[in-house]
């Protein structure tokens, strides 16, 4: 998270202060838990490969309840106990952070506030950046390649370091650039983001289901030169006709049919079947006949559809 607070700090002034504080001691690692969810071998071995092994530096106590009689619930922290079980079989206590709770109902009003309410989830963007800072080998690939389309992806605090990829480029998201790069290939992605960066030059974010659809067009569309300067136009006239990438993108997917799931063949078959209507009625090196038109591209657009289903 940035340093700075992002939005309206107004409604955040003068907060009510409620319970009273955690308290931080060695409990008994047998310590009963309280309607957990399950703990599963699977989680800890994933958690100990990612890890390295037990790291105690990110280790964090659990959260347990302390009922007035002085009963203690573990309610937040299984896996953590177990993983400390683990490496410290000989061990009969653990560190534990307690709060004192009223009753039962309190212990699982802490458990949907720390789970879901009080928890903001890591988005793909954010573990992108924090995997390429890591040195993982296959997001350097990633960030190059989307240096290599004037693309980047950002944590949106305008902080230093906080942008990979072409630092001045426009932002895309990281899930549909790397769907985008195993479907069409990066050729087809710089191709779609150029044309896009062309038609939106004052953009500051690339819209990933256009720029999906676009790169499939590109990959497996044979265009002459003629027909590409036809293309270029008719993505031109429909850049005025319809001002935004959204609104650009949802016309060639409902275009395309719309299905779940199928939003790159969707766009890119809207595209062509767009195309194909403009480019029949232009006029002068722009209009390409309806023969002309399946006889390049009815194949492409058979193999969308098939894929549409």
């Amino acid at each position: 998270m940035s340093k700075k607070i992002i939005g309206n700090t107004q409604k955040l002034n003068n907060p009510k202060i409620v319970g009273s504080g955690v308290v931080c001691k060695d409990i008994s690692v047998d310590v009963d838990s309280y309607l957990n969810r399950k703990t599963t071998s699977g989680t800890l071995s994933k958690y100990l490969k990612a890890a390295g092994g037990f790291n105690r530096g990110l280790w964090q106590p659990p959260l347990v309840g302390e009922l007035p009689d002085g009963e203690l619930y573990l309610f937040d922290g299984d896996h953590r106990r177990a993983l400390w079980r683990i490496a410290y079989p000989n061990k009969t206590t653990m560190p534990a952070q307690i709060l004192k709770v009223s009753d039962k109902a309190q212990i699982s009003k802490l458990f949907v506030h720390i789970n879901k309410l009080g928890r903001k989830s890591l988005t793909p963007n954010e573990v992108f950046v924090h995997e390429y800072y890591s040195g993982q080998e296959d997001a350097r690939i990633t960030a190059n390649h989307l240096a290599s389309c004037n693309l980047s992806v950002a944590l949106g605090t305008k902080e230093k370091g906080s942008v990979v990829g072409a630092i001045n480029g426009p932002t895309v998201l990281i899930q549909g650039f790397r769907s985008l790069l195993n479907s069409s290939g990066l050729d087809a992605a710089q191709e779609a983001s150029a044309a896009i960066q062309n038609l939106w030059t004052k953009q500051k974010i690339v819209r990933i289901e256009l720029l999906r659809g676009l790169a499939r067009v590109f990959s497996s569309t044979p265009f002459s030169d003629t027909h590409r300067s036809a293309f270029d136009n008719f993505l031109h006239n429909y850049q005025n006709l319809f001002g935004t990438q959204n609104d650009l993108s949802t016309h060639f997917k409902l275009k395309g049919g719309q299905k779940g799931n199928k939003d790159e063949q969707c766009v890119a078959l809207g595209i062509l079947l767009s195309f194909r209507g403009w480019a029949k009625n232009a006029k002068g090196k722009d209009k390409i006949t309806l023969k002309t038109f399946n006889k390049s591209y009815s194949a492409i657009v058979e193999k969308l559809q098939a894929e549409i289903g």
